[in-house]
């Protein structure tokens, strides 16, 4: 059963009431499909034009650009890094920033998320209601009101796959927090085996 079908409230919630009525790992769970929502709505110049890299403009499918990731270690006076509006590998259109001596690839939504964390220790909500100020993007609550947690959380049924494939795209998030965010990481991380069904 959907959240909407379980509590038809949420849909009327404002975003910090939202987040304060649903559980963390539904969110987690669903956050590769939030991160590709952002990425459609919310362009990677525009991204690195609000860090201050006015120099990227529109209509280019590459360049050059400095990297202003803290883990990067020092201030990058080469342009270590390299923005593409493609996938390196697929050649489909997908914004994003390569840097070459960190080893990250960060698409709007999470290079957004990195230097916010990093640089201002925002939270997660904290960090959607800056995407709602800035950026003007709402957050999609659609997605977590569809969600179907009996359906996502078992692997009995015709859906098995799917349910597998979901664990494995949460996974990654979760690898891809660990990376940037350790503490809200581990966090995510039990709060994730204590909602699960497996075996219930």
């Amino acid at each position: 059963m959907r959240l909407r079908d379980i509590n038809p409230e949420l849909s009327n919630l404002d975003l910090e009431e939202f987040f304060k009525a649903i559980q963390w790992g539904t969110v987690f769970s669903l956050l590769p499909q939030i991160a590709e929502y952002y990425n459609s709505k919310i362009s990677m110049v525009y991204v690195l034009n609000y860090y201050g890299l006015d120099y990227v403009t529109s209509g280019i499918d590459h360049m050059q650009v400095h990297c202003l990731l803290l883990d990067h270690g020092t201030s990058d006076f080469n342009k270590s890094a390299r923005f593409y509006t493609y996938d390196r590998n697929t050649g489909e259109p997908k914004e994003g920033v390569w840097c070459f001596k960190c080893q990250k690839y960060l698409t709007p939504f999470w290079y957004l998320y990195k230097m916010e964390k990093d640089f201002r220790s925002r939270g997660l909500l904290d960090f959607f209601i800056l995407l709602r100020k800035i950026f003007r993007v709402d957050f999609p609550k659609d997605l977590i009101l569809d969600f179907d947690p009996d359906s996502f959380y078992t692997f009995e049924g015709g859906e098995d796959r799917q349910n597998i494939l979901s664990l494995f795209s949460y996974a990654r998030s979760l690898r891809g927090m660990k990376q940037s965010d350790i503490k809200n990481y581990l966090s995510n991380l039990v709060n994730f085996y204590q909602t699960m069904k497996i075996g219930a």
